[in-house]
């Protein structure tokens, strides 16, 4: 999160997505500009919105699309949306946590930051399920008492979400 676009960056970005291979990479926004599709594979994760999946794929933002982009370059897309669409190519999973509140800016960043903790232990199918779903419910419990969100308090909910997985 927070890449700007530039020629710099795109060779920083393609320099390290190179050099490390094996490692996994949550990428968002500003990376889907400079981003050379031929170099993901299932360590990485990709979590564009309908208008990015678009401009990056090249095609609608449907979940066959999900599923049909990460089996033809090998990557996990969590497409966000009022429901997220998930896919490592071989399967579609479907979110339905999160509100529309969570258009916030700031609240994929939140998800890719949450998504790359998780994925630092966990393959990252798994990680782009879980966080997408405890991210989700953070933004529904603050829903019942709030009347907005920022990333700060989708941060601060995080916690009481986790506890309720827990039970």
């Amino acid at each position: 999160p927070g890449l700007l676009r530039s020629e710099k960056n795109k060779k920083m970005l393609e320099f390290i997505m190179k050099r490390f291979r094996n490692k996994k990479f949550v990428l968002d926004a500003g990376a889907f500009h400079m981003l050379n599709k031929k170099l993901l594979n299932e360590n990485c994760l990709l979590t564009p919105h309908k208008g990015e999946f678009k401009h990056l794929f090249r095609c609608m933002a449907t979940p066959a699309k999900v599923l049909e982009m990460a089996k033809k370059h090998k990557c996990n897309i969590l497409l966000k949306g009022p429901v997220d669409y998930i896919s490592d190519g071989k399967a579609l999973y479907c979110n339905f946590t999160g509100n529309a509140l969570m258009t916030a800016g700031g609240t994929g960043d939140v998800l890719a930051g949450v998504a790359a903790a998780f994925s630092t232990k966990n393959p990252m199918l798994e990680s782009a399920l879980a966080a997408a779903f405890l991210v989700g419910l953070a933004g529904d419990l603050i829903e019942k008492t709030e009347a907005g969100l920022n990333a700060s308090r989708l941060i601060e909910e995080l916690p009481k979400a986790k506890k309720l997985c827990e039970k």
